[in-house]
């Protein structure tokens, strides 16, 4: 899967996602710090990226828009965070203009 990890996003959640063999750029090196959530959205969909977030900003957008895999601050566990991505790719997941929620418990 293609991602784009917001800036609130911790490095732990970015190296494991990488490391499932995962593409996975940061908004801070792709897009410079204090890129505005709204270009973080157009830029992610016009690179055919997920958009990997903390940030509800991206909730509830308008469609069309890049596929958004939310995690809640008070959760997901690394380990959680990387096998729910997993099975969104796994199963075949039509991620066009999704939400995908990853709280604690989903994967």
């Amino acid at each position: 899967m293609r991602i784009v990890a917001d800036e609130n996003v911790s490095d732990a959640i970015v190296n494991t996602v990488r490391s499932a063999g995962h593409d996975v750029e940061l908004v801070r090196g792709a897009y410079g710090m204090g890129t505005d959530d709204t270009e973080i959205e157009r830029r992610a969909r016009t690179d055919d990226r997920a958009v990997l977030t903390h940030d509800e900003d991206f909730v509830g957008l308008d469609a069309p828009h890049a596929p958004i895999l939310f995690m809640p601050n008070d959760s997901p566990t690394v380990v959680r965070t990387i096998g729910a991505i997993n099975r969104l790719e796994e199963y075949g997941i039509d991620l066009t203009d999704g939400e995908f929620f990853l709280p604690d418990g989903w994967a």
